[in-house]
């Protein structure tokens, strides 16, 4: 596999959720979105090995692996 760093930026994120998930009560919300953020981090793994390899895959009708996206589950899984 390769990591560029939307997959990095993904995984980090599905590690808060999990961390979250962990300790209840730290931030149920992050919790939460574990299925929206697997999504986006499936996503990301999949352009980056279409990048990688030079395949054309086509598009995703509802890409998750997107700035938006990110800034959103940001919001709800702050760092720190």
């Amino acid at each position: 596999m390769v990591e560029d760093l939307s997959v990095e930026h993904a995984m980090v994120l599905f590690g808060r959720s999990l961390t979250a998930l962990q300790h209840p009560g730290t931030n149920e919300g992050c919790a939460q979105s574990r299925k929206e953020i697997s999504l986006i981090l499936a996503h990301c793994i999949r352009e980056s090995l279409g990048k990688s390899w030079g395949v054309k895959l086509g598009e995703l009708a509802d890409n998750r692996c997107t700035e938006a996206q990110f800034n959103a589950i940001r919001k709800i899984c702050p760092s720190g």
